[in-house]
C-alpha cells in the first residue's frame, strides 16, 4: 500500500529494534517519517481491499487509502480492546492506517 503521507512510497510492517514490538513505517525513510505503532497482542495483520470512505472524501485528490485487518490473541484481548473491535468475535477488527482517522463500526 502507498503511504497516505508521501503518497510515493510503500507502508511496510517492522519490527522495532529496542523492544520487539510491531509498526507500520513508510519505506521512504529518511524523506518520510511516517509511522503507526501497533498494539501488543497482535497475532495477524492483512492489508484488505476495502478503502477508507471517510480518507477518500476529505482528500482533494480522492486518493483511496486501504484498510488493514488486525487480529488479535483471544488470550490477550481485554473488555477495552474488545469494546473497540468491530467484527464479532471480538478479537478482530478493520482499521484505516491513516492516524486520527476513527474507526468505523
Amino acid at each position: 500500500m502507498t503511504c497516505p503521507q508521501c503518497q510515493k512510497s510503500k507502508f511496510r510492517v517492522r519490527q522495532a529494534k529496542t523492544n520487539g514490538n510491531l509498526f507500520i513505517a513508510c519505506s521512504g525513510f529518511p524523506a518520510c517519517k511516517n509511522t503507526m505503532s501497533l498494539p501488543k497482542g497482535l497475532s495477524g495483520i492483512t492489508m484488505t481491499d476495502q478503502g477508507c470512505f471517510k480518507c477518500k472524501s476529505r482528500d482533494r485528490n480522492k486518493r483511496e487509502v486501504m484498510k488493514l485487518k488486525l487480529e488479535f490473541d483471544a488470550n490477550l484481548v481485554n473488555e477495552v480492546m474488545s469494546e473497540v473491535l468491530p467484527d464479532d468475535d471480538n478479537t478482530s477488527g478493520t482499521f484505516c492506517v491513516n492516524p486520527g482517522c476513527e474507526p468505523e463500526y
